[in-house]
């Protein structure tokens, strides 16, 4: 097989491969490519069942709700609570 790639496009990509741990661009696109051809059985894999689908949406639900009660927090706070609770500090 052969893909014809702009230099741009090549340069690119052998960047991703770099930061990303791969020997080369070859075998960068080849493990997308086995991937890609594999798609079906991985997302069988990652997909939720009803149970988890159901209570994902309840999650959200809730969240929307409390949203518009004004009960929201922004980011930054949410974000600081959440490393608070597992024992991170910003410090």
């Amino acid at each position: 097989m052969q893909i014809d790639l702009s230099p741009a496009d090549r340069q690119k990509l052998e960047q991703l491969a770099k930061e990303t741990g791969f020997d080369s661009v070859e075998s960068l696109v080849g493990e997308h490519l086995r991937f890609l051809a594999n798609f079906e059985s991985a997302r069988e894999i990652l997909a939720l069942n009803e149970r988890e689908l159901s209570e994902s949406l309840a999650t959200c639900d809730r969240g929307i709700a409390e949203l518009e009660a004004g009960a929201g927090q922004d980011a930054v706070t949410a974000l600081q609570e959440l490393g608070r609770r597992r024992g991170f500090s910003a410090e």
